[in-house]
């Protein structure tokens, strides 16, 4: 459009200043000679001109839906780089999550297994102390006292 304007601008600009040539040459007596091949000519341009100019300006407003589709098109792309780039991160947090919840029971893992040896650990010098003998003894001795009296029993059942 812009283009279009500016030639028909253009046209009227070359004609005032011919008409100013014109009018100068005739104060000074000067003859000017047109060439009639040259206004045929100047009949096969204006006719020409009057066909270009609607190209132009149909050509123009192409050039101006090209361009909207273009802007449209970086503008789309720019949109599902976005999404794209949100998609991965969306996937490398999940993956990162996923690694954190392994690497957590790894570690739970560890600390049970840690925490059963200390068990035994404690277990055994549990049965180390003298206290805990002592209790056993006691147990021990109250076992074979119980299995004891319950064979005398049976005997005074079984007599019945």
């Amino acid at each position: 459009m812009l283009l279009g304007k500016q030639l028909v601008n253009t046209a009227h600009t070359n004609m005032l200043l011919l008409r100013q040539l014109f009018s100068q040459a005739e104060k000074f007596y000067l003859r000017l000679q047109t060439d009639i091949s040259e206004l045929e000519n100047r009949w096969a341009v204006e006719w020409l001109g009057r066909g270009l100019i609607p190209i132009v300006f149909q050509a123009m407003g192409a050039l101006d839906e090209k361009t909207k589709a273009e802007r449209a098109l970086k503008d789309l792309q720019k949109v599902q780089g976005e999404q794209k780039m949100a998609t991965r991160s969306q996937e490398i947090t999940s993956l990162e999550d996923t690694d954190n919840l392994v690497s957590a029971k790894h570690d739970l893992l560890r600390v049970q297994e840690q925490l059963a040896l200390a068990e035994k650990e404690l277990d055994r010098k549990f049965q180390q102390t003298s206290a805990y003998r002592n209790m056993k003894e006691i147990l021990t001795k109250r076992k074979k006292h119980i299995k004891d009296t319950r064979k005398r029993l049976s005997k005074y059942e079984s007599d019945e």
